[in-house]
């Protein structure tokens, strides 16, 4: 559509001018690396440490347009990037460290980076990719799916579990073996906690709203319907179609009815937004045809236009207190990116 792919380009060079020497993209410090496009420096510190998971988000970007660390304008940044995740991998096969909470969530991103770079033929990348993808297997509960402790202490949670399954999707693309349990278990896990009469899919429980934390807790849990977008995208992405589980259609109507506006006073949630968009436009007609011009309005139009944040988004919404601007950009850029990165589970038009 008219204006994505240079909003998309504006978005990467922006990520890149704000990469650091190492390779590595960081949510809170970022802003040392300002005043390449522009004058002055960018607002919007995010948390930390979250180093490995925004890294791993900003190499999404740049892998999903087709950036590789051979091929592409900016495949030097994304080589650098790349073998800044390698030096991170354990022995166990954790991209990160265990002394984080929030490991599995990072680990999941970066998992899914390197598997993404073997798609695009990076071969080095194979074997650190199949131990990342081995390690991300035995952080599922037996029962369930995936959330912060490995070997798995609870059954999961969704929004952990839809992280995982985006890696997990991005291996089998890339022809590393995934167990059928893994992908069934996830199904499961997505069909424990779906609301069967809304549609809603929860954290923990049916029909949940989003979590909140002391951070975010003066945003309210019900402006959007994150993890009911990310259980659409899993079963989808697990093959799952309207015609045979007619619970999707209940999923895109909820999620329908938030459409990604910005609120006055709380601005908008970018994580329901990029799971929503990549959900709807795999469903397709009707439901994408309403939401794509709304996003249009909200993401494209908002996109920073001048100063060293020219490219960028302004961290809004629940989250903004982790993602910070690098973040909530790799999420934004992620989400215009899905009108192309991967063809329609549905094939739909």
């Amino acid at each position: 559509p008219s204006g994505t792919k240079e909003a998309i380009g504006r978005a990467l060079r922006w990520i890149a001018a704000h990469q650091k020497s190492d390779g590595s993209w960081s949510n809170a410090d970022f802003g040392k690396e300002c005043g390449k496009l522009g004058k002055g420096s960018c607002a919007g510190k995010g948390g930390e440490p979250y180093d490995v998971g925004a890294t791993g988000l900003a190499l999404l970007c740049f892998l999903g347009d087709g950036h590789s660390p051979s091929t592409g304008a900016q495949r030097e940044v994304t080589a650098r990037g790349l073998d800044w995740l390698v030096k991170q991998q354990t022995v166990e096969g954790l991209i990160g460290t265990r002394e984080l909470h929030h490991f599995m969530y990072e680990h999941a991103l970066a998992c899914a980076a390197l598997c993404e770079g073997v798609g695009l033929g990076a071969e080095a990348l194979r074997a650190p990719a199949e131990r990342a993808v081995a390690f991300l297997l035995s952080g599922r509960h037996p029962e369930g799916a995936w959330r912060y402790d490995v070997p798995a202490t609870e059954l999961g949670d969704t929004s952990i579990t839809g992280w995982a399954v985006n890696a997990l999707v991005a291996a089998s693309r890339a022809g590393i073996t995934v167990e059928d349990a893994a992908l069934e278990g996830a199904a499961k896990w997505i069909e424990r906690v779906t609301e069967p009469l809304t549609g809603r899919v929860g954290y923990l429980q049916p029909g949940e709203f989003s979590a909140r934390t002391t951070e975010n807790s003066a945003y309210p849990s019900e402006m959007g319907e994150a993890l009911t977008a990310v259980g659409l995208l899993v079963r989808l992405q697990l093959g799952q179609k309207p015609e045979s589980t007619p619970v999707l259609l209940a999923h895109a109507r909820l999620i329908s009815r938030k459409p990604p506006v910005i609120d006055k006073e709380f601005g908008g949630d970018q994580y329901f937004w990029y799971y929503a968009t990549c959900a709807l436009h795999e469903l397709g007609a009707p439901y994408w045809d309403a939401w794509e011009p709304e996003l249009r309005k909200s993401v494209i139009q908002g996109q920073v236009k001048r100063g060293d944040a020219e490219g960028s988004w302004d961290a809004i919404g629940p989250w903004a207190f982790a993602t910070g601007r690098l973040s909530s950009t790799a999420l934004m850029t992620l989400a215009l990116e899905c009108f192309y990165r991967y063809p329609r589970a549905l094939g739909a038009k």
